[in-house]
């Protein structure tokens, strides 16, 4: 592979992190904005669509280190894979699925997805360009 190649490829694979970063992002963010509508179309209360987002939110933040250390002899380009089709599947489930406990347990399982996303993507990235080309040495 030549020097201009495997730039581009680096290229590229920053980009395809950077979608699925807007990707985990958008699905953990979006349901804020319409707890209201959901509450009424899962006849729910507020306070248990809220629970779609904080325990979204809560999931991330327990798990990331405890999935990140089982996982860290898996290969990041595998464990990448693996998370984006998690976060796929689950979106369609959730979005298929109309019962409250069918999209809280979605929402956790698109939640354990991304706190391994966070740990693997930094590294993934890092190891796409030659050490001479990050920021500051």
């Amino acid at each position: 592979m030549t020097t201009e190649s495997t730039k581009w490829r680096g290229v590229a694979v920053v980009g395809a992190l950077m979608l699925g970063a807007f990707a985990f992002n958008t699905t953990e963010n979006l349901p804020i904005g319409i707890l209201n509508l959901m509450s009424d179309d899962l006849g729910q209360s507020l306070s248990a669509i809220g629970l779609l987002v904080s325990g979204y939110g809560l999931t991330v933040a327990l798990v990331s280190v405890p999935i990140a250390t089982m996982t860290r002899s898996v290969p990041r380009r595998l464990v990448l894979c693996v998370l984006l089709a998690t976060l796929f599947l689950a979106s369609v489930v959730a979005a298929l699925v109309s019962s409250y406990w069918v999209l809280l347990a979605s929402r956790l399982v698109t939640a354990m997805a991304q706190a391994l996303f966070w740990a693997v993507m930094g590294p993934s990235r890092s190891a796409c360009f030659p050490r001479a080309s990050a920021g500051a040495s």
